[in-house]
């Protein structure tokens, strides 16, 4: 894109002056509760906020911002309609671009900024174009304890590809320990006691105040950091699952979010009051959608750096996703959905249903919700999956959750690998950005290969 060489008129605030001021030493200044509530109240003229400001005007430190904020949708449009992304685009700041869509930016029906052209792909991916629908219901079965099928860790991974390959999901068990599992979960509620300071994991009457996203069972929109997280990101065994159905070595891994739905059985709302079903915390029943285009084939690359958009194409490159379970996920407690085997299908569905292609402004949208009348619905199959099981599935799969109704926590950790060689893909990690040896994480040195500071 290109930095631009012509400031806009900046807005004053007291934060944006410190940012501006100090740079990386704006943290010295002002505190997390001070910077969150400035992220709250301080708005320009057409209601853009901090992270508008920052992103339109090249603020360098953007990312410390980013990192100050404990609650920060980064998506959050101003009064105009425009989100964070759009302001860096109009500035055609490359490096803000790529800080933002690693933070979890994505595109919505917003139509783009004049003159980005260069980043529009709205052409129909050629493996699309006249290719057969000929879908089958396919199921997986699930064990005698009435989990999805699984690997164990260890199994041949030429057998881990072609269950994969063919069903479009699969799960392997044990790729972390029960105590790293634990481990997680306490920095999960740490993170949410954080952002959160009226909440308490002990306390079920202060769970209405969640965190953002709540209806799709996901904790805000932004990475979670702490050791442990990062920990099981680099984890070997997480890595063999990955290279298994990727069938190389060379391989990134993105930083990303929490998944958590809270018990809606028997839960104590109202401390002086005996425990109550609560329905109102459920999250969507019916969400079966793809983070990809099924036309142009073009994928999200968030919590990614940003590559070649006109080379994006998950018809042509395998991309996937992933979760980690953190604690069991039986099918009372909400979870991972899918339709198995429609990753052999995708291509041939986008060509039979050209007439449900959205025309939209925005050629660079990558989220797409299944029709609610289409038959595929039918089909879709709970994944219960064991705790300290990866499933991991491409990234063609119609996918969404199903919501809890049990007295249990559902929490899971988002991780997804990609090709090192695809071009659509940049690694997420920069100097400075993950935990320090202070914080008692050690970058391994796969894991300094994964995140994209070393390479293969």
């Amino acid at each position: 894109m290109g930095n631009s060489s012509a400031k806009q008129q900046q807005s004053s605030t007291p934060v944006l002056d410190a940012l501006r001021e100090h740079g990386e030493k704006f943290a010295d200044h002002f505190t997390i509760v001070q910077v969150n509530e400035a992220y709250q109240t301080e708005r320009g003229p057409h209601g853009e906020g901090l992270i508008h400001e920052a992103a339109l005007h090249d603020d360098q430190s953007l990312e410390v911002l980013l990192l100050r904020l404990d609650n920060i949708n980064v998506n959050k449009a101003d009064n105009d309609g425009h989100p964070p992304l759009w302001y860096a685009m109009k500035a055609r700041n490359e490096s803000n671009f790529s800080t933002l869509v690693r933070y979890g930016a994505h595109f919505s029906t917003t139509p783009l900024p004049p003159q980005t052209a260069p980043y529009n792909k709205d052409e129909i991916a050629q493996e699309v174009k006249g290719q057969p629908y000929n879908y089958e219901k396919l199921e997986i079965p699930l064990d005698e304890e009435g989990y999805v099928f699984s690997f164990p860790h260890d199994h041949p991974p030429s057998e881990i590809k072609q269950f994969f390959d063919r069903h479009g999901v699969v799960v392997i068990r044990d790729v972390i320990t029960p105590e790293d599992a634990d481990s997680t979960v306490d920095e999960v509620w740490t993170h949410l006691e954080r952002s959160h300071p009226e909440l308490k994991r002990n306390e079920p009457w202060t769970w209405n105040n969640w965190a953002s996203l709540a209806r799709i069972g996901i904790l805000g929109n932004m990475p979670i950091l702490y050791p442990q997280c990062v920990r099981n990101r680099q984890s070997p065994r997480v890595y063999d699952a990955f290279r298994s159905v990727f069938g190389k070595e060379d391989l990134i891994m993105s930083c990303e979010r929490i998944g958590m739905m809270r018990p809606t059985r028997n839960v104590r709302v109202k401390q002086n009051e005996d425990p109550r079903d609560v329905p109102e915390w459920k999250t969507l029943s019916e969400w079966l959608h793809w983070d990809m285009n099924p036309w142009t084939g073009l994928n999200s690359t968030a919590f990614f750096g940003p590559g070649q958009y006109a080379e994006n194409n998950a018809h042509k490159i395998l991309k996937t996703q992933g979760i980690l379970a953190l604690v069991d996920c039986r099918s009372d407690d909400g979870g991972f959905h899918t339709v198995p085997g429609f990753n052999r299908h995708l291509a041939g569905w986008a060509n039979n249903n050209m007439d449900v292609k959205p025309t939209s402004e925005t050629p660079l949208q990558t989220s797409y919700q299944v029709p609610e009348a289409d038959p595929m619905r039918h089909d879709i199959q709970r994944m219960p999956i064991r705790k300290g099981s990866l499933l991991i599935w491409d990234s063609r799969m119609p996918h969404g959750s199903f919501p809890n109704d049990s007295e249990r926590f559902r929490v899971v950790q988002y991780m997804k690998m990609a090709d090192a060689q695809d071009p659509a893909f940049l690694p997420w990690a920069v100097d400075g950005i993950l935990p320090s040896q202070e914080e008692g994480f050690t970058l391994s040195n796969l894991g300094a290969k994964l995140f994209g500071l070393e390479k293969w």
